[in-house]
This record gives C-alpha cells, sequence and structure tokens, in this order.
C-alpha cells in the first residue's frame, strides 16, 4: 500500500472503529502528501499488526489534530518533516491526546524531533523504542507526555527528550539526556538513564540522584 491509499482507509473510518492494517505502506512517486497523513477530529484505532509504514524521506507520516487516536503495533521508518512544518519527523499532534503501544521508530529526521513532535494536547507511550538520531521527541509547553518502558538508543550525542510541558517517566532506558527548559518533569520508579549523563535545566547541568522503591514505597 501507499500513502494515499492509507489515507482513504483513515478517512473512511466512523469514530471508535480500529483499522487493522494488513500490509506495508511505503511513499511512492504517485504520492502527493508531504505534511503527513492527516487524522483531524478523529477517535480511532490503527492496529499496524507488526506493518510497517514507510515515508522513504518524502514526508512526516501522520498529522495528527484534534484527535483521541490509538497507534500500536507498528514501525515508523523514513519519516521527514518538510516545508511548511519541520517539526515532528514521524509524528505531529496539536490538541490530541495519542497513545502509542509497541511502536518502533527508525531514521526519522526532523528540525525538531526526529521522532514525535508534542505541539499540545497528551502523549502516552509504552513499551515503544525511540530512533537512533537525538531529539527524539519534543514537549511543548501546552503538552504533555508519560513515558514508560520506552528505550532509546543512540551513537549520536545530543538529547533524547527536550520539554517545556509535563514529563512523566517510569522504567525508561535512555542513551541521551533529557534537556528540560520551562517543563516539569516528573519521575517514578526504576527511572534509569544510562552512566555519565545528566539533566540539563535552564542549561545548567545537574547529576541525577535515583531513589529506588518497591511498589510499597519502601
Amino acid at each position: 500500500g501507499d500513502f494515499e491509499i492509507l489515507q482513504k482507509l483513515i478517512n473512511d473510518l466512523e469514530d471508535g472503529e480500529t483499522l487493522q492494517l494488513y500490509c506495508n505502506f511505503t511513499y511512492n512517486e504517485k504520492d502527493t502528501i508531504t505534511n503527513g497523513i492527516e487524522i483531524h477530529g478523529r477517535n480511532i484505532t490503527i492496529d499496524a499488526n507488526g506493518f510497517t509504514i514507510n515515508a522513504s524521506g518524502h514526508s512526516r507520516i501522520f498529522n495528527i489534530t484534534g484527535s483521541d487516536v490509538l497507534i500500536k503495533n507498528v514501525t515508523f521508518i523514513n519519516g521527514t518533516a518538510i516545508t511548511p512544518e519541520t517539526n515532528g519527523g514521524a509524528v505531529y499532534m496539536e490538541s490530541s491526546d495519542v497513545i502509542m503501544e509497541n511502536a518502533y521508530f527508525i531514521d526519522n529526521d526532523a528540525e525538531e524531533a526526529s521522532d514525535i513532535y508534542v505541539y499540545s494536547g497528551k502523549l502516552v507511550m509504552s513499551d515503544c523504542e525511540l530512533g537512533n538520531y537525538d531529539d527524539n521527541i519534543h514537549i511543548g509547553s501546552d503538552g504533555e507526555a508519560s513515558l514508560t518502558n520506552v528505550i532509546q538508543s543512540s551513537a549520536e550525542s545530543g538529547k533524547c527528550i527536550w520539554n517545556d510541558g509535563i514529563l512523566s517517566l517510569n522504567n525508561n532506558s535512555f542513551d541521551n539526556e533529557i534537556y528540560n527548559s520551562m517543563g516539569k518533569i516528573v519521575t517514578k520508579t526504576n527511572v534509569v538513564i544510562l552512566e555519565n549523563q545528566s539533566i540539563t535545566i535552564n542549561e545548567h547541568s545537574y547529576d541525577i540522584v535515583a531513589k529506588i522503591t518497591d511498589d510499597n514505597g519502601n
């Protein structure tokens, strides 16, 4: 399948319905989408069933606005944010609640947020693996993100997450640092940031102090 077909499949969904992907979807020379497959004003689920959505470097993958969306069991490859909107290589979300489960991000690229740009709304991720570039997630001042069991491995130094909003972390492992500008970081138990990493707040670096507790708070 190509991007135009996937856009039509999403457009044809009624609110509350689930789209079950049946194959890989890859951007081809006949596609005209550049700003991402649009999900606007919808309440839907997309279950990719382990298939891949590949933008081939020609487009963002999803542009989600004013929607409640669950996306699961998917691999996002080669999403690229290009003119006019250059943020969010795989996913751009605004005024939306997005849940990502079992999602993998590979070789996505953008001026800011190679994987997901949370302009506003709430992103909930679980059991996901971020891409191999830095600057994977950007959370705007009106945005919120909650990450559980999320892995990020990168050969590049830099930041994994730029947070201007609210960020909650539980049982994650990141190679790169979290940069907290104007936002708030809420850390739960089992936060893992690998050796020699730091959290930078307003351009000042702080050592990470970890408190490990069990479910009873001991």
